[in-house]
């Protein structure tokens, strides 16, 4: 037997979700509402059947799909960590060694410093040396310095 549900909050209550989502369901998603003086905002009906067979058939998710979804990507992760667990037991098999970093970075930490890059030193300005060379600027520029 079904039920009618005259306003917004047992119509949310019924369905477990807030009122302004069921408002926004209604105005983007035809969720099941009747109004029975047109054009009137505020007073609403519903009946329960409707509402089942729209939350059936609709792609909203409820809160059993969402737990079902985190399952789902559970084991998703579960499976993922296990093979790269096995991945890396292959790459330590065939580089024959259990350093997993790169061949390039093993050669630099055992002392080779020909591929080292060569830091230049980082010059400063002196206030002078500025000065100097915005008076050459402005010069240049047909200004003269005050």
């Amino acid at each position: 037997m079904s039920a009618t549900l005259t306003s917004w909050k047992e119509i949310a209550k019924y369905i477990g979700k807030g009122v302004r989502t069921v408002q926004r369901w209604e105005r983007m998603l035809r969720f099941p509402v009747r109004r029975p003086i047109a054009n009137q905002k505020g007073i609403v009906l519903a009946d329960t059947e409707e509402i089942d067979a729209w939350m059936a058939s609709s792609t909203v998710r409820t809160g059993s799909d969402s737990s079902f979804e985190l399952t789902r990507l559970r084991t998703m992760v579960a499976e993922m960590l296990a093979e790269n667990a096995l991945l890396r037991s292959e790459l330590e098999r065939l580089s024959g060694s259990t350093d997993t970093a790169p061949p390039g970075a093993r050669q630099l930490r055992n002392g080779d410093r020909s591929q080292r890059k060569i830091e230049r030193p980082i010059t400063t300005r002196t206030s002078a040396t500025r000065t100097a060379t915005q008076s050459t600027a402005r010069k240049s520029r047909g200004k003269t310095d005050r």
